[in-house]
């Protein structure tokens, strides 16, 4: 595959219980899982914490070159109150991709799960993790990087270094392959004018 194995995949699982991160570089997987503090009683002090997690992410996503495709789980509020911090951590994210020049597009959590185990309805957990270690062979120590992983792999599949394994993959695939398209596209528009 010569210059493809320098094709570089991310998959971001953000959260603030256990923010996954998973590099894939050709056949090497990368991963880590980030968890950071409480969140404290002030504003700034809770605006801290995520900028923390976000430079500790982009710290880890950059060490290995520019990423050829960056996906992060969409948002999941399942946890009503938890939904505007998750909100909060995921702009600040997306802000600071778009400084690192980075185009990233979001897949939701049904198609993550989907692509993972076939089938894009009912509990994640242990589905999800139960399927890519048996589809691919990786044990990983938090569903965050199973999550993480799974965006990787999407992202391999979507730049056309992986082609996608079953039909409900390459569903998946073609649909974030038209998000990634737009966002590409968003992205040089906005180059363009400034």
């Amino acid at each position: 595959m010569g210059g493809d194995s320098q094709k570089i995949a991310v998959g971001l699982d953000p959260s603030l219980s256990g923010f996954g991160v998973c590099v894939l570089i050709g056949d090497t997987i990368l991963t880590e899982r980030f968890v950071s503090d409480s969140l404290g009683d002030t504003m700034h002090e809770r605006m801290l914490r995520y900028k923390l997690l976000v430079n500790q992410v982009i710290k880890s996503m950059m060490r290995h070159g520019q990423p050829s495709i960056v996906l992060i789980e969409g948002y999941s509020f399942g946890s009503p109150n938890r939904a505007v911090q998750l909100a909060e951590l995921g702009g600040l994210l997306r802000r600071r991709l778009g400084v690192h020049q980075v185009t990233a597009a979001e897949v939701a959590p049904q198609s993550l799960k989907k692509f993972a185990t076939d089938k894009g309805s009912g509990k994640k957990l242990p589905a999800v993790p139960t399927h890519l270690t048996k589809r691919y062979g990786v044990m990983f120590d938090s569903d965050d990087e199973y999550d993480a992983f799974a965006l990787a792999k999407i992202g391999q599949c979507v730049i056309g270094y992986r082609e996608p394994q079953t039909k409900p993959q390459a569903e998946v695939v073609e649909a974030v392959r038209v998000k990634w398209q737009a966002e590409l596209e968003a992205r040089e528009a906005r180059e363009v004018v400034a």
